[in-house]
């Protein structure tokens, strides 16, 4: 049966919600939903049933409020500048790195395989995850793009799927490797394919110098 995202919204300044939060969050990646407790997220956090059960109403609450949180860490590492002031490819390359990043590690990944295992069970979880990592990253990226063509540096017509296919050409197989559990590749292979997708990008985005 799928459960709704709950309305409660504990607070996040109180040092208890952070470790309940951070506890939860191990358990869980260890463990799976099912296996995991409100005692067992007590004990591991070192507070009262009480405690939990007056910040969350259920383990379903619980649940879904911390992957939406982890959602929002892990898009927030990824650097995009608010202003671009030049150097296109040194741009591009350091989105990236910081976006690959998210991929290989094995928090990140870990985080992947518990919210995909767990959709049926959540379904809001798609939408939510979707619009707190995917859709801000991709809104993001859709903004320097936008600096990038006003400064006649590339032509592009459709923002969205520009942003896209860059996530896409940055991401390959990797992204179904890791979900599977298959090592990360060697940081040269990783650099590599950053290059690669980059020269593609830019090519394929080229300003036809001809049109001037």
């Amino acid at each position: 049966m799928a459960i709704a995202l709950a309305e409660q919204q504990p607070d996040e300044r109180s040092p208890k919600v952070a470790l309940i939060l951070d506890a939860a969050f191990e358990l869980f990646l260890a463990r799976g939903f099912d296996s995991v407790s409100m005692d067992l997220i007590a004990k591991t956090a070192g507070v009262s049933k009480t405690t939990l059960y007056a910040h969350f109403t259920s383990k379903e609450a619980l649940f879904s409020k911390l992957l939406i949180n982890q959602c929002g860490e892990f898009s927030a590492r990824v650097h995009i500048p608010d202003e671009y002031t030049g150097d296109l490819t040194g741009t591009l390359r350091g989105f990236a790195l910081d976006f690959i990043s998210v991929f290989e590690e094995e928090h990140g990944m870990a985080l992947y395989r518990l919210i995909v295992g767990e959709i049926h069970r959540f379904p809001q979880i798609a939408r939510a995850f979707e619009a707190a990592g995917p859709s801000e990253m991709n809104g993001r990226l859709v903004h320097l793009l936008r600096q990038i063509v006003e400064r006649g540096e590339l032509k592009i017509d459709d923002f969205d799927l520009a942003a896209e296919q860059f996530m896409a050409l940055l991401t390959g197989r990797m992204l179904l490797n890791r979900a599977l559990g298959l090592p990360g590749a060697p940081q040269s292979e990783t650099e590599r394919q950053v290059e690669a997708a980059i020269a593609l990008f830019l090519r394929g985005y080229a300003i036809d110098r001809r049109e001037r």
